[in-house]
């Protein structure tokens, strides 16, 4: 899975949004996660209101990635496959 992006844009001067986005394969559009509802009054304050959001994403992937019955030794070696 490609790592999320948190990118600033300033469509309109003086507009700001922030967007978190799934880098795409080429040939393909970036996956937008999460964005700004409005426009934020600075660069450095959209980066700020995404900054927590970004990390809750991050921290949520990389819990869904290793999970707590990773740590289960009850769980090694059994599988719900056949």
């Amino acid at each position: 899975m490609a790592p999320l992006e948190l990118v600033v844009e300033e469509p309109i001067a003086g507009h700001f949004y922030w967007m978190i986005v799934r880098p795409a394969h080429a040939g393909h559009a970036p996956t937008i996660i999460d964005y700004a509802r409005g426009p934020m009054r600075s660069h450095q304050a959209a980066w700020d209101a995404a900054a927590g959001v970004y990390d809750a994403y991050v921290e949520a992937e990389e819990e869904a990635m290793t999970g707590p019955w990773m740590d289960d030794p009850a769980r090694v070696g059994t599988s719900s496959r056949y």
